[in-house]
């Protein structure tokens, strides 16, 4: 059966990037927008029937907020789950959503395709077990795997995420039974020939092997199945930190994550790379709290070594996290990831980004033009720290993360 999703938001644009997002992973799902601003208000007695989730805004017009609708959903029986998505979010607001009977909440200044796929991967997996009820596109197991696809001494489990680039999907090592996680590149090779994208993956591969530390994903193999390039790699079922996002951390917690962070970058860049796309969703957690940093497809090898794939002057990385020196396509140094990790610390600290704006494009005029955004009266004293990562000039920021990580210590949190 088709998975059918009603869409509930006021803003059109969002609506249509939502669409797009859902597409990609689900191609042949049936997606309903709802307007409650231009079409009114949905029945009293709407019930749901026919749709597998009901992703919900929390402000629109009409004197209604999405907490009074999703109280009035969840009185009806068998209403679908619904996924609560906000732009004013705090932690307040996520706890009345989930005490209201929201299947999750996600913050749309914090919405990744990750993060997006994974909330709606999870409602589908749940609706398709025995008993549960509803209609789902893919079942969760091994029906929604590539028939032909077989990666050499892993056994696939099920798909966990998937984007433009590739799918990972969750497997077994036949040898040791351990889960890993198997990032499979969308590209077909063409025969006799590689492109660039498995290029871009055997960089990938060899970038990690070199730093060989615990602060770095780990890798097992790369490989080729059914003409896909593949890579094997450490999975992590704790997640990324951007699933701890949901609005500000404990200091205690921000500092010890981003000294932690910080130790990872004086690894990576004591190896000759940058990574050049820092972010909470590249970043994942361990059982026992450890972070490492993940997805180092776009890194790149400092000044000096001849190893790349980017042309020079091109733009890659989100635009959230880049360095005014990255959204103007210049060189970059270790200064250029030390500015990504300010903006983390902004955000574990204050629950949102320093810099925001309708489109990507205003977004990197901020980075480059902003003023240097303020700490609340609680944080002052880490205002100094926050300017030196965040400076406009690459030359004023911190030019190495021990020198972080020593600032950082007077301040406590965990050492790395």
């Amino acid at each position: 059966m088709t998975l059918r999703i009603l869409i509930i938001d006021d803003h059109a644009e969002f609506r249509t990037l939502l669409r797009h997002h859902l597409s990609l992973r689900w191609p042949a799902a049936e997606l309903v927008e709802h307007d409650p601003v231009t079409a009114g208000a949905l029945p009293g007695d709407f019930a749901g029937e026919g749709y597998d989730l009901v992703l919900l805004d929390y402000q629109f017009g009409g004197g209604e907020t999405g907490l009074d609708y999703l109280r009035r959903f969840r009185a009806q029986p068998g209403f679908p789950p619904v996924i609560m998505l906000t732009a004013a979010g705090n932690e307040d607001l996520a706890v009345e959503a989930i005490r209201a009977g929201a299947a999750d909440y996600i913050p749309k200044q914090n919405m990744t395709h990750e993060r997006l796929v994974a909330a709606v991967q999870r409602i589908v997996e749940t609706r398709a077990q025995p008993g549960a009820g509803g209609t789902q596109e893919m079942p969760a197991g091994h029906e929604q795997l590539p028939p032909n696809l077989r990666i050499e001494g892993c056994q696939l489990l099920r798909r966990l995420a998937e984007g433009g680039a590739g799918t990972i999907y969750l497997a077994r090592r036949q040898a040791t039974g351990e889960n890993v996680a198997v990032k499979v590149m969308a590209q077909r090779l063409p025969t006799g020939e590689e492109s660039k994208e498995a290029l871009r993956l055997s960089r990938e591969y060899e970038t990690i092997r070199k730093v060989d530390s615990p602060r770095v994903v780990r890798v097992h193999d790369l490989g080729v199945a059914d003409g896909h390039v593949y890579l094997v790699m450490e999975y992590f079922p704790k997640g990324s930190l951007r699933d701890l996002l949901l609005g500000p951390l404990p200091r205690a917690n921000a500092l010890a994550y981003v000294q932690q962070i910080a130790g990872a970058l004086e690894i990576v860049h004591k190896a000759g790379i940058l990574h050049r796309d820092l972010k909470p969703a590249n970043i994942m957690l361990r059982a026992d709290g450890s972070l490492a940093l993940i997805d180092f497809g776009t890194a790149k090898y400092a000044a000096g070594h001849s190893h790349t794939l980017t042309a020079a002057g091109s733009v890659v990385g989100t635009p959230n996290y880049m360095s005014p020196e990255q959204c103007a396509g210049l060189e970059l140094t270790a200064a250029s990831d030390l500015y990504a990790l300010g903006i983390l610390m902004h955000e574990m600290l204050i629950g949102q980004l320093p810099y925001e704006a309708a489109t990507p494009l205003a977004v990197l005029y901020k980075h480059q033009y902003a003023p240097l955004p303020e700490l609340p009266p609680e944080h002052a004293d880490l205002q100094p720290v926050l300017n030196m990562l965040l400076a406009k000039a690459p030359g004023e920021r911190y030019q190495r993360a021990r020198e972080l990580i020593r600032h950082l210590s007077v301040f406590g949190g965990a050492a790395s």
